[in-house]
């Protein structure tokens, strides 16, 4: 869940990425014209609309997420620290292992791995990363 939106909004936005809401009239969802106004405006929202004059729509079409709004609602990956990812993951992965002998190597390898310092883990990643595109021509 995102902090600082409430339950009602993720909620409608999940909606609006199941493609469950009616994109005509997104209010009678439970999105009013301030909510889509704020969720735009915030960034986890794209729409266009047709205004009345007064602050209202009288149509909306193209709604849709935007990166921001679908990490909001947890279903697109969070850009902010791959480095913590790959530490958790390889935690994870220890504690699931059913072998001693692997489990212990997995706890060893994310220990050596949280020493060498986020910065230098990072570079390895983005290495890594950049010689696996070029393998598969990109």
């Amino acid at each position: 869940m995102h902090p600082l939106l409430p339950d009602d909004l993720i909620e409608a936005m999940r909606l609006i990425h199941q493609d469950e809401l009616d994109k005509k009239d997104a209010s009678r969802n439970g999105l009013s014209d301030r909510d889509l106004d704020r969720l735009r405006d915030e960034g986890f929202l794209k729409f266009r609309g047709a205004e009345d004059g007064m602050g209202r729509y009288n149509i909306v079409w193209d709604l849709g997420l935007t990166g921001q709004g679908l990490r909001a609602i947890e279903v697109w990956p969070s850009p902010a620290d791959p480095v913590t990812t790959l530490l958790a993951a390889i935690t994870e992965a220890a504690e699931r292992s059913d072998d001693d002998e692997e489990r212990s190597k997995l706890q060893k390898l994310g220990s050596a791995a949280s020493e060498v310092g986020k910065n230098t883990l990072a570079g390895v990643l983005a290495a890594f990363v950049a010689s696996y595109l070029k393998l598969l021509g990109g």
